[in-house]
C-alpha cells in the first residue's frame, strides 16, 4: 500500500481522541509544525476535559469525525495519545469516512489505525502526535516532517548486535503499541497479521509486564503467520539490558523461524521515525548487516 504524503502546504485536522494536552505544550507543538508549512485546522468542538480524557466520548468522537469529513483537510493529526481511543471504536463507521485521508499518530492512536485497517484496508502514519514535537531535538523534528512530506529515507539500518533472528522477510507493515494491540484481541478491530512485518514498541512496562504482553500476543495465535518482527524502542521498561535479553529470548523461543531485529527508530523516545501502515517492506536480517527497506516510496 503506497503511503500518502503531505506536500507543503498541507492542512491537517487537529483531533483529541484520547488524553488532554497542556495548553502551553499544545501551542508549542503546533507552532513547530506550522513552521514546517503545515496548516492546522483547529478542533471547533468544545471539549469538557475529564481527568485522563480530553473530553467526553461524544465530544472527542464529534471532533474526530469533523476533521475527517472537512473538505479542507488532507489528513487528521492527533494532539496526544494517552487513553481514550478504544472507547470510540464501537461508534465509528469507518466505511462512511473519506478515503485516502490518513490519520497521524501513535501510542493510543494505534487503536484507531488498527480498527480502520481492519474494516477498510486504509493505511495511516505511525508517527509523532503534536505533543511529541515539544521534546524532539530540532534535527529530529525536521527529519520527521520530511518523512511525512515524502523526503525521508527509504530504509533503516541495524547493527549486527540488533539482529535477533537472521533471515529475509517481505510483507506489509503492521503493529504499533504492544499494549494497545493486546487490548484489541478478540474485539474485531484487529486486522490479520498473516504475512506482515510486525512493528512493536511500548512504554512504562516493567520487564514482567512486557513479558506478559508478548506472551499473551503469542498465545493468541496472531503471530503464527507473521513474516518478520521489528522491535522499536521500549522506553522506561526496566533496565535496558534486561529488555534486550527479554526480546532476544522471545524471538528465539517463540518465533524461531521469523527474522527479527530490535532497536528500530520508533516509539516513545526522542526518535520516532514515521512508517506507513500497510506499506510493503523488506526486512533483511543478515550476519553482517541488516536493514528494513520501504518498497513503495
Amino acid at each position: 500500500m503506497r503511503p500518502i504524503f503531505f506536500e507543503p502546504p498541507s492542512t491537517l485536522g487537529l483531533v483529541f481522541p484520547a488524553s488532554p494536552v497542556p495548553k502551553t505544550k499544545l501551542k508549542k507543538g503546533l507552532g513547530i509544525l506550522e513552521a514546517f508549512n503545515f496548516s492546522i485546522l483547529k478542533c471547533e468542538v468544545s471539549l469538557t476535559e475529564k481527568g485522563y480524557l480530553a473530553g467526553t466520548d461524544d465530544e472527542r468522537l464529534e471532533g474526530l469525525m469533523a476533521a475527517f469529513r472537512s473538505p479542507e483537510t488532507q489528513g487528521v493529526l492527533a494532539a496526544r495519545g494517552g487513553f481514550g481511543c478504544l472507547r470510540l471504536l464501537p461508534r465509528i463507521d469507518w466505511a462512511t469516512l473519506p478515503k485516502n485521508k490518513p490519520m497521524i499518530g501513535f501510542s493510543d492512536v494505534t487503536a484507531l489505525h488498527m480498527s480502520r485497517l481492519a474494516h477498510t484496508g486504509e493505511g495511516g502514519w505511525h508517527a509523532p502526535v503534536v505533543s511529541s514535537y515539544t521534546y524532539f531535538e530540532p534535527n529530529r523534528r525536521e527529519e520527521t516532517v520530511m518523512a511525512l512530506q515524502g523526503r525521508g529515507p527509504d530504509n533503516w539500518a541495524f547493527a549486527k548486535r540488533e539482529v535477533l533472528r537472521e533471515g529475509l522477510a517481505r510483507g506489509p507493515l503492521m503493529g504499533g503499541n504492544l499494549t494497545l494491540i493486546n487490548s484489541l484481541l478478540g474485539t474485531g478491530h484487529l486486522p490479520s497479521f498473516k504475512g506482515a512485518i510486525l512493528m512493536i514498541e511500548d512504554v512504562d512496562e516493567q520487564n514482567y509486564r512486557l513479558d506478559r504482553q508478548l506472551t499473551v500476543l503469542w498465545l493468541s495465535g496472531k503471530l503464527k503467520d507473521i513474516a518478520g518482527l521489528v522491535f522499536g524502542e521500549f522506553v522506561n521498561c526496566g533496565f535496558r539490558d534486561n529488555v534486550k535479553k527479554l526480546l532476544a529470548a522471545f524471538a528465539r523461543e517463540c518465533l524461531p523461524d521469523v527474522p527479527a531485529v530490535r532497536g528500530a527508530p520508533f516509539g516513545h523516545g526522542k526518535i520516532n521515525s514515521p512508517w506507513w501502515y500497510g506499506e510493503e517492506a523488506e526486512l533483511a536480517a543478515g550476519p553482517g548487516q541488516a536493514g528494513l527497506t520501504f518498497l513503495e516510496r
